[in-house]
């Protein structure tokens, strides 16, 4: 399954038991996607069952909660750039 967060995709990789701390038993999800700062892949985990989806955007290395990610702006063509038949 891949989930798009903000513009980042993120693909959920397996499902993995876990065992709380109280010794009840769930499942976690273990995500990969690539990090908004450097763009290598990372992993992280979240419960199965959540409602709601608010990932990681960075890797470990560039971790900084609570900043949020710059959106990628679409690049502009120049009306120069564009070339009509056989110009």
């Amino acid at each position: 399954m891949i989930k798009v967060y903000d513009g980042q995709a993120y693909e959920m990789v397996e499902v993995v038991p876990y065992v709380r701390r109280d010794g009840g038993e769930t499942l976690l999800n273990r995500w990969r996607s690539r990090c908004a700062a450097c763009g290598e892949p990372f992993f992280f985990t979240a419960p199965a069952e959540a409602t709601k989806f608010s990932p990681n955007r960075r890797c470990a290395k560039h971790k900084s909660p609570g900043r949020k990610v710059a959106r990628q702006r679409p690049q502009r063509i120049k009306n120069d750039d564009v070339r009509v038949g056989n110009e």
